[in-house]
């Protein structure tokens, strides 16, 4: 029980729906922007796991985009495909 409280407090969110638009923890974010803004949301906790939300149909090259950019910064970040995000 206590495990699972500590998971939920050490994620952040990273989302790219339909039309590109990208949002770190719910806050919306340029390309430019992307890299700051994921480093900052993994900063607060050092085993922090960023969840990657990617509507279905989002190209396979953005979604690696992102992903390296957890990857050269040793960041962890999970792939969570959601249909439901439009």
């Amino acid at each position: 029980k206590n495990q699972t409280a500590n998971r939920e407090k050490s994620h952040g969110n990273c989302t790219i729906d339909k039309e590109l638009n990208l949002s770190v923890n719910d806050d919306v974010v340029s390309l430019g922007q992307l890299e700051n803004a994921i480093l900052v949301a993994a900063a607060s906790e050092p085993e922090a796991v960023i969840v990657l939300r990617v509507d279905e149909t989002v190209p396979t090259g953005e979604t690696v985009r992102v992903i390296d950019i957890a990857y050269r910064h040793d960041i962890k970040m999970v792939l969570a495909t959601d249909p439901t995000i439009r």
